[in-house]
């Protein structure tokens, strides 16, 4: 089943991802690097982490895609 995710689930799911990603050896946590070089591909210097909004708003586009195309595939077509 597909949904779009509320904004505060992806908040928080990022922030834990955040936390475990800066809770490493130096004990302190704070970030050394901002979230958005963190989610940016790897061959433009990120770790190519994907940002949870954008990702859940593409999957969403591409289901009401093969929704309107009518394809076999969909769940929503009989």
């Amino acid at each position: 089943m597909a949904f779009i995710l509320p904004k505060g689930v992806l908040k928080e799911i990022e922030a834990r991802m955040r936390k475990f990603l800066w809770q490493g050896g130096t004990g302190t946590g704070r970030p050394k690097v901002a979230w958005a070089d963190v989610c940016r591909p790897v061959d433009e210097g990120g770790l190519g982490i994907q940002a949870l909004g954008p990702l859940n708003k593409a999957l969403m586009s591409q289901h009401l895609w093969v929704v309107i195309q009518q394809d076999s595939r969909s769940i929503w077509v009989t």
